[in-house]
């Protein structure tokens, strides 16, 4: 029997969740704490925009600053962190 789209989401919700508490919610791409649940978002480490396609599974989950995953956008993680030294530099 096939599941139903909402029953496999939340399984994966609750997956992602039971990962989170075994870390400290530190950003995964600025390194910062995070400090407010309203900050907290699910960054794809494998992007799943194109060229990408990275797997939307607990797996390919990070804990991330809802900010730093919307100026992420779909840069795979070596673009992200050549971006991130270089506004560090300029000291944004």
């Amino acid at each position: 029997m096939k599941k139903k789209r909402s029953q496999t989401v939340n399984e994966q919700r609750r997956l992602w969740l039971s990962q989170l508490k075994d870390r400290s919610l530190l950003c995964a791409l600025c390194g910062e704490l995070i400090l407010h649940i309203h900050d907290l978002s699910k960054d794809h480490i494998i992007p799943k925009a194109s060229p990408y396609n990275g797997p939307n599974h607990p797996d390919n989950y990070q804990p991330a600053h809802k900010k730093c995953n919307n100026k992420r956008g779909c840069m795979s993680m070596e673009e992200w962190v050549s971006y991130w030294d270089r506004q560090k530099t300029r000291g944004i």
